[in-house]
């Protein structure tokens, strides 16, 4: 490694130990902030090729939780299609922040996130104390990225929406991480998980069209449609998605 390369490691080493004195691990919600704030300086850590980092450069020595990720289109996305996909953890875990993003070939944003209405949200959503009815993720719009955050709130999951490019761009990239703190105010003693999927453009044929079920649940679903009758089941779909999704 260059001398260079080695005083950037040791740099963001240095940034993500400057955490408040509650905290075992920057607040995802503050890496847009300047180093010297305690932020991360832009760097969101989640491992794109824009970021270069995931979170297990700072963190380390702790065990690293279990990430189940549904919903995505890992066989193949169509353009312009809503698909509503689910992070969860271990309900075990006391302390925990989580980082993700959805990218082109570039590090650059593609598509769009969505989160659910908050009123529609269940218990393992929200953040505590239930009541108040916050959602767990927050979307942070950074210089042609789109970031979805969950801080350290008591949450179990976090669910969004992605609505795919309007025009093919490639395969594209879902990346993220999740830290398990171990409650003490620096990066030793942390599990870090990293997580990355390849999303393809699909090949087949036929529509995709989007509806709505069961409140806030947008699925998508492949079928054929007759020549000539292909467009309109995907624009009622996307207008649903638009009306219920915000």
């Amino acid at each position: 490694m260059s001398t260079r390369s080695c005083m950037l490691a040791l740099a963001l080493v240095g940034l993500c130990t400057v955490v408040e004195p509650a905290r075992a691990f920057s607040d995802p919600l503050s890496f847009a902030d300047p180093v010297q704030m305690g932020g991360g300086g832009g760097r969101y850590f989640t491992g794109s090729t824009t970021d270069g980092y995931g979170c297990n450069v700072c963190h380390a020595g702790g065990q690293a939780a279990e990430v189940v990720i549904t919903g995505l289109p890992l066989a193949g996305y169509r353009p312009g299609t809503a698909y509503e996909a689910r992070v969860e953890w271990p309900a075990t875990l006391e302390h925990l922040g989580l980082m993700l993003e959805i990218t082109d070939s570039n590090g650059v944003q593609a598509g769009e996130l969505r989160l659910p209405p908050q009123n529609e949200l269940p218990n393992e959503e929200r953040c505590e104390p239930f009541e108040d009815g916050f959602s767990a993720g927050t979307l942070i719009e950074s210089e042609q990225r789109s970031l979805l955050a969950v801080a350290d709130c008591g949450a179990k999951r976090v669910r969004f929406l992605w609505i795919a490019p309007s025009e093919a761009r490639g395969t594209l990239r879902f990346s993220g991480g999740l830290v398990a703190a171990d409650g003490e105010a620096d990066s030793a003693g942390d599990g870090a998980t990293q997580f990355a999927h390849a999303l393809p453009l699909t090949r087949s044929g036929g529509a995709l069209a989007s509806d709505i079920q069961g409140g806030c649940s947008a699925v998508a679903r492949g079928a054929r449609s007759p020549r000539g009758t292909t467009l309109l089941p995907l624009l009622i779909a996307l207008y649903l998605v638009k009306r219920r999704w915000g």
